[in-house]
Formats: structure tokens, C-alpha cells, sequence
């Protein structure tokens, strides 16, 4: 739940600007809001897609948002001396952690090959 909206329920029901029934109702919802968005964000996927020069798929990754943390620590660990320059893996767990949704990296390389990596 976000702090800065659950403050300003607990202001407003100090203040008497509203009821203590709609102070719990108010503080629900964003309860309510906030386990939504938790699921929401379970449930989507980080994608990654390598093709070579003639669009064949080299490499197919698909990671649960959930597991994001650990997938970037490996990539980074693992694949930074394979990595293409422009993809600064810091910077994508930086979008996500904002909600960032759609196409994050879309890198068409000197040598033909194309980066893709997307949420949904």
C-alpha cells in the first residue's frame, strides 16, 4: 500500500473531514488496490528474444516478474561479456520496478542481430 495515500486517510479522518466507517472503507480500498497490483505484476513476464541475420530465433527466454532480481543478477554475472552495449540491464530492472510494461530494448545490432525485450 502506498504510504503517502494511507497518510492522507488518517489526515482527513483526524481532521474530521470524514467518518471513521469511511476512513476503514477508504483504507481498504487501497488495500485492496495495492494486493491488486501485487498480483498484476506476479502474473507478468519478462521476455527476451536474440535473433540472427535471417530473424531465426537464437535465444527464447521468458521470466516470471517475480523472479527478476535473480535473473538480472545472473544475466549480469554470466552474459556481461556477451551482452550488447546498449542494453544496461540495471537500467531495465529500473523500468520495471516503475511498472514499465510493452517493448523495454529493441536493438538492432551492426552484425545483423536483433535484441528484443518486452513485458506483458
Amino acid at each position: 500500500m502506498d504510504s503517502d495515500e494511507r497518510l492522507m486517510i488518517l489526515k482527513m479522518l483526524q481532521d474530521g473531514k470524514i467518518t471513521a466507517e469511511q476512513g476503514a472503507e477508504l483504507l481498504s480500498a487501497v488495500d485492496d488496490s495495492d494486493h491488486i497490483q501485487k498480483t498484476n505484476a506476479k502474473n507478468k513476464m519478462l521476455h527476451v528474444r536474440v535473433f540472427d541475420q535471417s530473424e531465426n530465433t537464437k535465444v527464447n527466454v521468458n521470466v516470471p516478474l517475480s523472479m527478476l532480481k535473480v535473473a538480472l543478477k545472473l544475466g549480469n554475472k554470466f552474459a556481461k561479456d556477451s551482452m550488447p552495449e546498449d542494453i544496461d540491464l540495471e537500467e531495465i530492472a529500473k523500468a520495471l520496478e516503475d511498472g514499465s510494461e510493452g517493448k523495454i530494448v529493441d536493438i538492432d545490432s551492426g552484425d545483423g542481430q536483433k535484441v528484443e525485450i518486452y513485458v506483458e
